[in-house]
């Protein structure tokens, strides 16, 4: 299902990483200088959390996230699944905001085992706890 779903937009496409079992690819879009990583959670009620990063640099560095319901053949897009992303920057780098302006590169890293999330700035990195659908920051 990702794989086609990769497809869709993407001609050419080059895959960095692929565990089926994990439920997580990671691949590169053709010859652009873009990243991109899909993670999927089993939710309880079967449906399944569908999460996509991509992340590019030049001449800046750019990272956005998204999450998606899966669940019958249909995908829905949901927001509200992680804590604030200009609080959590704060509580790795205090001060710092998510503007374009600044010079922080922060990034998610996905579970390739396990459930949780981690939202990182080099090798800082604060962890997001599963909870169904949602990720909670684990004090």
């Amino acid at each position: 299902e990702i794989l086609q779903k990769v497809s869709i937009n993407e001609p050419e496409y080059y895959i960095e990483k692929y565990l089926p079992r994990n439920g997580y690819i990671a691949y590169t879009p053709g010859p652009v200088e873009v990243f991109v990583e899909m993670v999927y959670w089993n939710k309880s009620d079967g449906s399944q959390l569908i999460a996509t990063q991509s992340r590019s640099c030049g001449p800046v560095c750019d990272m956005e996230i998204s999450f998606e319901s899966y669940k019958d053949g249909s995908y829905e897009k949901k927001n509200g699944v992680i804590p604030d992303q200009i609080m959590l920057s704060e509580k790795l780098v205090p001060g710092s905001t998510t503007d374009d302006s600044e010079p922080y590169e922060f990034y998610f890293k996905f579970p390739i085992e396990g459930k949780d999330l981690q939202y990182c700035i080099g090798e800082a990195c604060l962890t997001l706890e599963w909870s169904d659908g949602v990720f909670v920051l684990k004090e």
